[in-house]
Order: C-alpha cells, then structure tokens, then sequence
C-alpha cells in the first residue's frame, strides 16, 4: 500500500527461502534495469512502473513497485473455457503490449502466459504485459545512464525454453 498516493501497488523483490537476500552488483543493476525498461513505456496493455528504490537504511536490496493489478495469469484464465471472440481480445490486447514495448525498444525476452495478467470480464476485461526482468533495450535506444555495453545478462540467451524463438535456442 502506498499511503501517500493512497492506492495499492504490486512489490517486486529478490528473495530466498530465508527471506530477502543481499544482492550483487549484478542483480542490483538487473532489477533497476528492468524497472527503466518496463518505465520507458506508457501503454494500457503493460503494467505501470511507479518507483524503484531501496528496501530501507542500510538495506542491500531494492524493490520495485508497480501498478497492482487484480486478476489472474493468461495460463489460469484459458482454463476456464473461454469463447474464441474473449480469447481473442485478450490476445490482441497482449499484442498490442508487446508492440509498444518493440516501438520502445524495448524486447521482452520472455514472454509467456504467466507474464500476461487479464483482469475483468466483458468490456472491462483488460490486459497487462508484465515481467521485463529479461528484457533488453536496443541500442539505438539506450541513453544516458544506461548500461554501455549491456551486461551479460542482457546479451546472453535468457528466458523460457518452450517460449523462445528458434534463433535464441540456436
């Protein structure tokens, strides 16, 4: 809950089975590289970034918070027998997610239907792309503070392997 904008946000954290864990270097600039991509981008199909920051004094962690969004996984919701026309809209609204995100450039590296959330029914049904933790920004779109060159975790083959394109599997 952020009280001084009196709404609920969604955490993102790095944790182990012991709680929250001290991060390196590299984890650290991956998580707020994230947060950068997925902020870079505006758009009513993508989750919203709202701040990065530290968990607390002296803490080595850092969170990220994001528009909290109620609903389920595109996986959960296709098991409950949806009609063609509502998995459709759904598709073409996570589609519309990821264009913004390439018109961005930015590249999602892992999308799949537990990085698609749809929230309500009907008309109000709404669709977020989510998860940019293995995203890349093009080059031609990195500015200033941006990492130069990207790390290995931006130009190694990454994400999940029933999902990739055969070029990242090669």
């Amino acid at each position: 809950y952020d009280p001084e904008l009196d709404r609920k946000v969604a955490l993102k954290l790095l944790r182990t089975d012991s709680g929250v864990r001290r991060l390196d270097a590299d984890e650290r600039g991956w998580l707020v590289r994230e947060a950068r991509a997925a902020a870079r981008l505006a758009h009513p199909n993508v989750v919203a970034i709202h701040e990065v920051g530290e968990l607390g004094e002296g803490a080595d962690g850092i969170y990220v918070a994001m528009e909290y969004i109620e609903g389920q996984t595109l996986r959960v919701w296709l098991r409950e027998g949806r009609k063609q026309a509502a998995i459709l809209e759904v598709f073409v609204q996570a589609g519309l997610g990821l264009a913004a995100a390439h018109a961005a450039g930015v590249i999602h590296r892992d999308f799949k239907p537990e990085n698609v959330l749809v929230c309500g029914e009907g008309s109000e049904l709404r669709v977020r792309v989510v998860d940019f933790g293995l995203a890349r920004v093009a080059e031609r779109m990195q500015g200033e503070g941006s990492p130069s060159p990207p790390s290995a975790r931006q130009t190694t083959p990454m994400g999940t392997p029933a999902y990739m394109s055969p070029e990242q599997l090669r």
